[in-house]
């Protein structure tokens, strides 16, 4: 998780805000898997994230300062607040960053081969979409993670790995697929 502040261009004809606190979730391979946005809608502010802490549901909550820059000043001009989400981001079960209105289908895009299965030293992934490719034992505990390239045949090793039955994941921007892999 990585927790700051995004800056974005202020336009000087209107009050739109130029900076967001914002919250990503990178994969190990460096994917982004979700970005959220922080802010109250309709002021000039800046806002800042300066520290976040893991919570222990699995939420994060966050501190930060609120900064108003652009005449009309609101004072005070430098505001503290606290903000608590949940392991998704999302402030509430009802936030539409969370809840698309429009949600493509699943299965046209993540359409991922994974072969072969059962598989011996070499495994192969192919995918339309870049994504993270992870592979756990029967406890959960994971044992290969890679970045898949999009349009291409990804050539994993296995041969470390002792035979028997595994689950792996492909999570992309648009979505997840899961799966089981025998290993010989």
């Amino acid at each position: 998780m990585v927790a700051g502040q995004i800056r974005r261009s202020y336009d000087s004809t209107s009050t739109n805000r130029s900076n967001f606190g914002t919250l990503l979730r990178i994969s190990q391979g460096g994917v982004i898997r979700w970005k959220r946005e922080y802010s109250y809608l309709g002021d000039s502010m800046e806002y800042h994230i300066y520290d976040m802490k893991q919570t222990s549901d699995g939420g994060f909550i966050m501190a930060g300062e609120a900064t108003d820059l652009f005449p009309p000043y609101t004072y005070p001009m430098q505001q503290a607040w606290l903000l608590k989400v949940d392991s998704n981001g999302c402030m509430s079960p009802t936030d539409p960053q969370c809840h698309p209105t429009a949600v493509k289908n699943p299965a046209s895009v993540l359409e991922f081969t994974v072969y072969p299965n059962p598989a011996k030293s070499i495994l192969y992934v192919r995918g339309a979409a870049t994504g993270v490719f992870s592979l756990h034992d029967v406890s959960g505990r994971e044992l290969l993670q890679s970045t898949l390239q999009a349009g291409k045949r990804n050539e994993l090793k296995i041969s470390s790995l002792s035979a028997g039955v595994y689950f792996y994941t492909i999570q992309t921007l648009s979505g997840r697929q899961r799966g089981k892999l025998v290993i010989e």
